[in-house]
């Protein structure tokens, strides 16, 4: 057989299955807010997989350190 090529492509931005954390049973990222992180659930999203979201472009998602966070932490930006 021959190699094939699936090419995926949405209209909605999708947040990077890596970031995507579970806290309190559910799925969803840290926003930097004012200095702290808080954390925004995915409705919808599934372990392992990219998350769809209305979260804008310039939203600040907390990438480094973010296993240990709790929502309200404080976060210095370096």
């Amino acid at each position: 057989g021959t190699a094939g090529e699936l090419v995926w492509r949405s209209r909605q931005a999708h947040v990077p299955a890596d970031l995507v954390l579970r806290r309190n049973g559910q799925l969803g990222v840290f926003q930097l807010v004012d200095g702290q992180a808080r954390f925004t659930a995915l409705p919808g999203a599934e372990e392992g997989r990219p998350a769809a979201t209305a979260l804008g472009m310039d939203t600040l998602v907390v990438v480094d350190g973010r296993f240990r966070l709790q929502d309200g932490d404080a976060v210095k930006v370096r």
